[in-house]
């Protein structure tokens, strides 16, 4: 795996509001796996550009947003697939009276191994093998969360719910054939 990151961060840039931080970044990852017939490789390309901004919104409020953008390649042989994939990540706080309150969402990503991908027919016994999907899609999680909490003398309440939602969820399917068990974009959670 060769991976390169470039970065830039500037504090105080009075972009948004005074007080702010901004960072921004490219990365760069580049993997290449010998499959087991040990002639086929898999390629796995990603650029990833991103952006963060932290900032004082005044008052009791304060905020940071996260926007990182990927372009995904993945190839074997004459298959290939790309996508594009937007995740932001937002928070928002507010330091109250009465306590700390903060809100937050987020957009993540799990991209199938290429174990899952593999299309090669890998046989545990004459009854039972695995075949990998290369038609997988990445699985998409978006997380939604609120938390409270307050200090009460020396020690602190913290209340947190969470509710996350996951597209594209890859499952264990077995196909026509019970001896045949692949991957698949099968669910949702």
């Amino acid at each position: 795996e060769l991976t390169g990151e470039l970065s830039y961060q500037a504090n105080n840039l009075h972009l948004i509001g005074k007080g702010n931080e901004l960072q921004m970044g490219y990365k760069h990852i580049y993997r290449e796996h010998l499959l087991n017939a040990a002639t086929r490789k898999f390629y796995t390309n990603i650029h990833n550009l991103f952006f963060t901004e932290s900032f004082a919104l005044g008052g009791p409020f304060d905020s940071y947003v996260a926007l990182r953008s990927e372009w995904t390649t993945n190839r074997m042989e004459t298959n290939r697939s790309n996508y594009h994939t937007l995740l932001p990540t937002m928070a928002l706080n507010a330091n109250t009276k009465i306590g700390r309150i903060a809100a937050t969402y987020s957009r993540k990503i799990n991209r199938p191994s290429v174990d899952y991908l593999n299309p090669e027919t890998f046989y545990v016994s004459e009854h039972e093998m695995f075949q990998g999907n290369i038609a997988l899609v990445p699985q998409y999680t978006n997380n939604f969360s609120m938390q409270f909490s307050k200090q009460l003398r020396s020690s602190y309440l913290n209340i947190f719910a969470t509710y996350a939602r996951t597209s594209n969820l890859i499952e264990l399917v077995f196909s026509d054939n019970q001896d045949r068990s692949t991957y698949e974009n099968a669910a949702q959670a």
